[in-house]
């Protein structure tokens, strides 16, 4: 895969997330000129961060804890942003971060998982 191939692919999964449209209206609606390549490099990350959210999913349930972390359309992993994040942490680990453009909206998160373990 080549920088330009996953540009390409990344823009897809960039416009889908933030149009709330899940992995194949992403690929329909945003993907029209990507190679057949890259459309099977699209699908098979989307599978894949599919399977990564079910299997997160799959501990809390496995360690008797809420579900807290919903599904989000088009999800996938890529680069935060932001000065201020919060870390939800399992015993040592961090199992998850997400990061604010202000320390008003990290607080904010940070009371609601409080209140929600």
């Amino acid at each position: 895969m080549t920088d330009v191939e996953s540009y390409n692919i990344h823009q897809v999964f960039k416009k889908g997330f933030e149009a709330e449209l899940d992995y194949a209206d992403s690929l329909q609606r945003f993907g029209s000129t990507l190679t057949e390549k890259e459309k099977k490099a699209f699908n098979t990350l989307a599978n894949m961060f599919r399977q990564q959210y079910e299997g997160i999913k799959g501990l809390q349930t496995d360690l008797n804890k809420k579900h807290i972390l919903p599904y989000r359309k088009g999800w996938y992993p890529a680069e935060r942003s932001g000065e201020w994040y919060v870390t939800l942490r399992f015993g040592d680990s961090g199992v998850h971060r997400e990061h604010f453009d202000t320390e008003t909206a990290a607080k904010s998160v940070k009371n609601v998982w409080k209140s929600s373990a």
